[in-house]
């Protein structure tokens, strides 16, 4: 930028600004953007901290100052992407009467405003997470981001409805056992704009969530201090709310999303997945599983543990980030407020269970000597290539990229045959894992070496082709399912569940290997599933929520651009100097998404948004 400046100044003299001092350089370039309106002028905040007696600040994006800016530059984030507000009232309304079914007890019903109602109060969500930061450290990043994503007005456009499914049938097994009438969806489903919803997962990541601290620290009491703000801010903007331009706008916050580690953080949490490893010991923040007479590997239609969800509390002292409203303490002196650590889809699948099964599946087939070849060496690590070899060319075949470049004992985390096995690899990676296993256990299965391998192999194989369909239902529709599109859903999580299970048993009692690692996710997978079940079963409900709703995905990919911003400025300024960087290109990153709305507005099909 300097530079340009410099052969701008010669060739014309005015208009500039001040000369260029040239002592400052990063604050001088941003200084220039600024005054030039070629970032987001969201205010920053600072808040004080004392570091080992040290004072030092940092800083933070208000929620309060966010969602006002973005009310007055483009209100059309926080609505579906809808450019008309009145439409997007419409969507705020009907999203919270379907969020309603599934979650009553929401301060959102029960705490009664004069002026706060479904349509003036905007859906948000909280995301929490570390990256790698500065000298191989850790960074702490922070966001919030609406619950309907911003492809929800495309979907208007082009008639992308939910009621209108015809892929999914009511002929499944749920749908059967819960007596689910074929025409579940009806004609009324057609006409409610929760049909049209979409998942925040399309788009570019810096349109749909909204940052709100990018810290070059992981230590819990200076988490907790950036929460504490945000809390309050949280607490304002749900009881009094922010007027601009004359209207009142609310925000209702429907939970926090992240992964396990994330949780225990920032919950102070007794009960949770490092005391899976203990015996007779409770390692779920929802149930009582783990102690003896209620296993968590317990994933049937309903499970031992299903009576004990949000029946005690896991932590001693309420932390920060649970002041936020969101439970209704009406009617409850111990209102389970732990349901604010959201579940999530992508952690417990590709970055979880999905990664023990691949790596168990591929461990097992070398054992069982599906990758020999006679007259040559047979060790682990040539069992390796070949498979590897093999996956490459299902990758070429079927048009995929994958990441991975090899297979190894490392990449396995399987350094013996007695431990249980993971892949270490991207989530897009083990996606293209589970469809070539499925491929390749099929063929097997057409060939097998043994008699007494086509049980586990047959149990591979569903249990690739269940999982593969869990995925695939939940990218596939939109915010909102109907109950046979769930109920197929259901069918997924309960085939995956059962089949790896059955991989598991069978491989330490037949062949005598320890494979297929029953762990934490697995008992959220069966969480996730019991969910669907319930809201199957109630008949007061039409919809029932896509899992990617607390989906980390997209967050996955924002906390790792946060991260690489903050390796590259300096490290005495990274948590302002990182959301600078951060709302330059959330400025030109919303312009593309303008243009590209016009576009599709003059294309558009005659849709009930066109």
């Amino acid at each position: 930028m300097k530079q340009f400046r410099k052969a701008a100044s010669e060739e014309v003299n005015t208009g500039l600004g001040t000369e260029w001092q040239g002592k400052n350089e990063c604050r001088d370039a941003h200084n220039f953007v600024n005054r030039w309106g070629l970032t987001w002028k969201v205010p920053l905040s600072y808040m004080d901290y004392v570091d080992n007696g040290h004072p030092c600040k940092y800083a933070y994006i208000s929620p309060r100052n966010f969602i006002e800016f973005l009310i007055k530059k483009a209100p059309e984030l926080l609505v579906g992407g809808c450019p008309n507000m009145d439409v997007g009232r419409s969507h705020l309304e009907s999203f919270w009467k379907a969020y309603k079914g599934i979650h009553p007890n929401h301060c959102m019903f029960n705490e009664e405003h004069s002026q706060r109602s479904m349509n003036n109060t905007f859906c948000l969500a909280l995301h929490g997470d570390e990256g790698r930061g500065l000298k191989k450290g850790n960074t702490t990043i922070l966001t919030m981001e609406s619950c309907i994503g911003v492809d929800t007005w495309h979907n208007m456009s082009v008639g992308k409805c939910a009621a209108t499914c015809n892929d999914c049938t009511g002929n499944s097994p749920a749908a059967k056992r819960i007596r689910l009438s074929r025409g579940d969806s009806g004609q009324v489903l057609q006409h409610d704009l929760a049909a049209f919803q979409a998942v925040n997962l399309k788009q570019h990541s810096f349109l749909t969530k909204f940052v709100l601290a990018a810290l070059p620290r992981k230590e819990t009491d200076l988490i907790n201090a950036i929460l504490g703000e945000i809390t309050r801010d949280f607490i304002k903007l749900f009881r009094e709310g922010i007027e601009v331009s004359g209207q009142l706008w609310f925000v209702g916050c429907i939970g926090m999303k992240g992964d396990l580690k994330w949780f225990q953080k920032v919950g102070g949490l007794n009960r949770s997945f490092n005391n899976q490893t203990g015996i007779n010991q409770k390692m779920c923040h929802e149930c009582q599983a783990g102690c003896s007479n209620l296993p968590f590997e317990d994933h049937s239609h309903s499970p031992c543990w299903t009576a004990s969800i949000y029946s005690e509390r896991p932590y001693t002292l309420r932390p920060i980030v649970l002041h936020v409203p969101f439970e209704s303490d009406s009617g409850n002196d111990d209102p389970p407020h732990e349901r604010f650590f959201r579940r999530d889809i992508f952690h417990n699948t590709k970055q979880g269970t999905y990664r023990n099964f691949v790596a168990s599946c591929v461990i097992l087939l070398c054992k069982l000597q599906y990758f020999n070849e006679q007259g040559a060496s047979n060790s682990r690590d040539l069992l390796l290539n070949r498979a590897y070899s093999n996956f490459n060319l299902f990758c070429k075949t079927t048009g995929r990229t994958a990441a991975l470049r090899s297979f190894s004992l490392t990449f396995f985390n399987s350094p013996t045959w007695d431990t249980y096995p993971w892949v270490n690899c991207k989530g897009s990676d083990t996606a293209h894992l589970m469809a070539w296993v499925h491929t390749l256990v099929v063929g097997f299965l057409q060939d097998p070496l043994k008699a007494e391998h086509v049980r586990i192999l047959q149990h591979m194989c569903w249990a690739a082709d269940a999982g593969r369909s869990v995925l695939r239902i939940s990218y596939s529709h939109n915010l909102w399912l109907k109950k046979t599109c769930a109920a197929k859903h259901y069918d997924a999580f309960h085939n995956f569940l059962t089949n790896f299970n059955a991989c598991a048993f069978l491989s330490l009692h037949q062949f005598q290997y320890t494979g297929f690692g029953m762990t934490s996710k697995f008992h959220l997978l069966a969480h996730a599933k019991v969910e669907i079940r319930l809201l199957l079963e109630d008949g007061n409900i039409d919809w029932v929520p896509n899992v990617q709703l607390f989906g980390c995905e997209g967050n996955e990919d924002m906390v790792g651009k946060l991260s690489r911003l903050i390796r590259r400025v300096s490290s005495r300024t990274a948590s302002s100097r990182a959301l600078q960087l951060y709302l330059i290109k959330c400025k030109v990153v919303h312009r593309r998404f303008l243009k590209t709305q016009a576009k599709r507005s003059k294309l558009g099909s005659g849709g009930p948004g066109s």
